[in-house]
């Protein structure tokens, strides 16, 4: 990584910021994690600001840092930003103090993000500076010198908006997933999916790792019951936005490579929120490359829906999310 001169961006840190980072802190008893929690916030609220500033859209109540469970789980400090309602991908926010010269960046937070943000707390004159930018992150401590400045970040950004890497307009490429290369916007289970066995709800889903691949092939659904992934398999899970209804649900995407020539895929959506069942009127869908329905199924009073299927290197298919006349539609190649 290069180092680059900085453009760094100075806020204050308001009353309302540190009593949220405070109130954030306290869902926490480990006096370690509570510290570490607070400080995270702070940062967030930090990127947001300047976000703000550089007319930039975010949505913090869709970030992870603003999920109790998420914090409880994990050292997260993540910005969902967007473009007119879309998403654009997550910023990793990573609070550093003004007596270090290097910035912790947990490996939990590695993948799933379009860039990371260092963030410099200064507790005592009550500021917060953004000082430098970094477009992927593979180790923990990551010294200041090696940040990018701002206008990479802004860069980022821009490119982002005019590509607007969206369901809709992108391939999802499934076989790059085995090789460890996600599109952005794609997160990982971990650790919203633990390696425990019990059953799934809303919250705190529990994905149990079998040690074979499950025998049925191409069953509709699944729903209201313990799931066994693979060992071996490989996930992903993304956020969607059902728009005007006001509701969210998760995309999770799970498969293993079966075959020399086919792969097993698991397709799986759940509510988010806190929300326990699905919307009633949403709808699910596994279409073929000519668009035809081949899987297809409505929620009713569903807390989760998952169709298990397999398909051949090369082969294109789309998960398709319809609720009234919102409709998502998401490519995948295999």
């Amino acid at each position: 990584m290069q180092t680059t001169k900085q453009l760094g961006f100075t806020s204050r840190i308001t009353l309302k910021n540190r009593r949220l980072a405070e109130k954030f802190s306290r869902q926490e008893t480990n006096p370690e994690r509570a510290r570490q929690i607070y400080l995270n916030t702070l940062a967030v609220c930090a990127v947001d600001f300047y976000c703000q500033c550089m007319g930039i859209e975010t949505d913090l109540q869709a970030s992870d840092s603003w999920d109790g469970v998420m914090r409880s789980l994990t050292n997260v400090a993540d910005l969902q930003l967007k473009n007119s309602g879309k998403n654009l991908g997550k910023i990793e926010c990573r609070p550093v103090l003004v007596s270090s010269d290097k910035v912790e960046v947990p490996p939990d937070v590695w993948q799933g993000r379009i860039g990371y943000i260092a963030v410099q707390i200064d507790e005592s004159a009550k500021e917060a500076k953004i000082v430098g930018f970094a477009p992927k992150v593979n180790k923990e401590m990551l010294p200041l010198k090696q940040w990018h400045s701002l206008e990479d970040f802004l860069t980022l950004v821009h490119r982002l908006k005019q590509t607007e890497p969206q369901g809709e307009n992108i391939v999802t490429k499934l076989s790059q997933w085995l090789e460890g290369v996600f599109e952005p916007g794609w997160d990982s289970l971990q650790p919203a999916f633990r390696n425990a066995g019990g059953t799934m709800d809303s919250l705190q889903p529990a994905f149990r790792n079998a040690g074979g691949a499950i025998a049925l092939k191409g069953s509709e659904q699944n729903i209201g019951v313990p799931y066994d992934y693979p060992s071996v398999s490989i996930g992903r899970r993304k956020q969607i936005d059902l728009e005007w209804a006001g509701e969210q649900v998760t995309l999770v995407v799970v498969l293993q490579s079966a075959k020399a020539t086919e792969i097993d895929i698991w397709a799986q959506i759940y509510p988010t929120n806190g929300k326990i069942y699905l919307p009633q009127d949403l709808e699910f869908m596994v279409l073929d490359e000519t668009g035809e329905a081949v899987m297809q199924t409505k929620a009713k009073s569903s807390e989760n829906i998952r169709f298990e299927f397999s398909g051949e290197y090369g082969e294109k298919f789309s998960i398709k999310l319809a609720l009234g006349d919102f409709r998502f539609t998401e490519l995948f190649s295999i």
